[in-house]
């Protein structure tokens, strides 16, 4: 399902909302679930340190339950495997960017 659909992003630093739900069906509040996912990615793999970067991570790495979290069981990705993913990326120096 949609964790399918994040297994890529790890390895990759491109991507485009309309090419990854075109993997699987997805309905319109899917889609927006999954923009709003995968900003949060980009915003935390950020190289530009400021107040969003912080907020992504925040709500990424949070122990306990956010919105971010709540989209990912929605949409049956595990919020470990996101997090785990961000903080690899972040480690090795890479960002999530959205391709126009």
């Amino acid at each position: 399902m949609a964790q399918e659909l994040l297994s890529w992003d790890w390895d990759t630093t491109n991507y485009d909302i309309a090419t990854v739900s075109e993997t699987r069906s997805l309905r319109p509040e899917e889609r927006l679930f999954l923009a709003v996912i995968m900003q949060a990615v980009e915003d935390a793999t950020s190289p530009k340190p400021g107040i969003q970067r912080d907020q992504a991570r925040s709500v990424i790495f949070s122990s306990s339950a956010t919105p971010i979290k709540d989209m990912c069981l929605i949409l049956n990705i595990d919020p470990d495997y996101l997090a785990r993913g961000v903080k690899k990326m972040i480690e090795e120096g890479r960002t999530l960017r959205r391709e126009v």
